[in-house]
């Protein structure tokens, strides 16, 4: 073999062996077990102290009246004993605020299915570089071809398994330093309002990854950068439809049902292009107008609104996604005028007037076919059968919904939060996140708020954990 097939069997060598490396998932260092021995530690000097203690305090109690100096040495003795005692009470606080903040992968439930994952993803891909390495060593065989191949294997494996892999550690390193300002373990608190579902997502984990970033690992929800604020919590709904719902059997079989029900076509199949504009809906449907308001004001971008993302639809195909599902749920809570309409024709406004700012046009070339007025116009109806069609799927599943109860609830938050009163709200028995990000975002658009409220929103959030925790 000369040294220049030797160049791409020793690359294909190197491949393999990196895909070996990331098996090792659970031999990642695991700093909550190195704290659970520390913890145990401490536990047994103060069983040993409180021993010490004990015997002092004995000693002291049977010391006489001629032994002053005595019994004043052992009353200092056991008041440091004492001091002692209230440090290591000190150090196990700190320690349990550590423990809270690292999560070990090797955790039955994600851990299990983190690994699963990964192992299907590399197993294949091992198997083919061996296939390929015997390849090299046949005779007369076509180099180039093979260096064809190998560079389409390794930029395949880069992006579909290294990629993945190198964006779940970071993030979960980003999670455990804190550097996501407590971001991710409030969204964890967030998902729990999803029941444990057939698929038995009993445990999921939220960690920080860059939003250009497409998180596929099993159970993993993504916090998209840089959207690490209360404000953008809403958007975790979003991520859990990639993680759960998307992959239920069931919620997709009852939408394919729906979906050729309402168009009268037996086979109407739903298209995986408007992934993006289901997942906004289910979030709109789970979220309530939070989510709305986060897509419209912070995520969705007006100065290009008609062109999609490698093929997705566009994002004013998408703030349609979201204006239809409200106008669901409000046809799903009354007959009448429902109660988001307001906040419908707000953010159609809002939307369509930064269009204007922005001077966007869409684009119509006839020698390239390109007519994006059309397509958008084609992918709005088609979206309005996907939501509706989604809609009644969530109503009869499991996804907890955004109600009209919720809603009425934090409307009369708005005032003592622009007021920064957050300690006058009443907190109705239930009151979960979901309430705060929707009155917060109401406080956020209102027309009389002065100031940033930020920090008011956060306090609200943690004053509703505190209460969530006690009940």
């Amino acid at each position: 073999m000369d040294d220049a097939t030797l160049i791409l069997k020793i690359r294909a060598e190197a491949l393999r062996a990196n895909l070996d490396r990331i098996k090792g998932l659970q031999e990642v260092p695991n700093r909550r077990t190195d704290l659970d021995k520390l913890v145990g530690q401490i536990k047994e000097a103060r069983n040993l102290l409180l021993d010490a203690r004990l015997l002092v305090s004995n000693a002291r109690l049977a010391t006489s009246d001629p032994l002053p100096d005595v019994s004043q040495k052992l009353a200092e003795a056991e008041a440091k004993m004492e001091n002692v005692r209230l440090g290591h009470q000190s150090a196990d606080t700190q320690i349990n605020l550590i423990r809270q903040k690292c999560f070990p992968i090797q955790e039955p439930g994600i851990g299990r299915d983190i690994g699963k994952d990964l192992t299907s993803r590399i197993t294949p891909r091992i198997q083919a570089l061996n296939q390929f390495e015997a390849n090299l060593d046949k005779p007369a065989v076509d180099l180039k071809q093979q260096w064809e191949i190998f560079g389409n294997k390794a930029t395949e494996i880069n992006q579909e398994v290294f990629v993945q892999y190198i964006e779940f550690l970071r993030g979960l390193a980003l999670r455990d330093t804190g550097f996501d300002a407590g971001i991710s373990q409030i969204a964890d608190e967030l998902i729990q309002i999803y029941p444990a579902d057939r698929m038995n997502f009993d445990q999921t984990l939220a960690i920080p990854i860059r939003r250009e970033v497409a998180m596929k690992l099993a159970r993993i929800v993504g916090v998209t950068f840089p959207d690490w604020t209360i404000w953008a919590l809403p958007s975790i709904a979003h991520e859990f439809w990639n993680v759960v719902p998307k992959n239920d059997i069931q919620v997709q079989s009852s939408l394919q049902f729906q979906v050729q029900q309402l168009t009268g076509n037996d086979l109407d199949e739903v298209e995986s292009r408007f992934n993006d504009c289901l997942g906004d809906a289910f979030a709109t449907y789970t979220m309530g107008p939070a989510y709305a308001f986060f897509a419209v004001f912070l995520l969705l971008d007006p100065s290009s609104p008609f062109t999609g993302e490698a093929g997705r639809p566009a994002h004013a195909v998408r703030a349609h996604a979201i204006c239809q599902m409200l106008e669901c749920m409000d046809f799903q809570e009354s007959e009448l005028e429902g109660p988001y309409s307001e906040v419908r024709k707000r953010l159609k406004a809002a939307w369509e007037n930064a269009i204007v700012q922005t001077g966007a046009q869409p684009k119509i070339d006839v020698e390239k076919q390109i007519n994006e007025e059309k397509q958008v116009a084609d992918d709005k109806l088609r979206v309005t059968d996907l939501v509706k069609a989604l809609g009644t799927t969530l109503k009869g599943s499991t996804s907890p919904p955004f109600t009209v109860e919720i809603w009425n609830d934090i409307n009369g938050w708005v005032t003592p939060l622009l007021k920064g009163e957050v300690d006058q709200i009443p907190l109705p028995h239930g009151a979960e996140l979901r309430h705060v990000l929707n009155a917060a975002w109401l406080a956020r658009v209102h027309k009389d708020r002065k100031k940033d409220i930020t920090d008011i929103a956060y306090k609200l959030a943690q004053r509703i954990n505190k209460s969530a925790k006690g009940n």
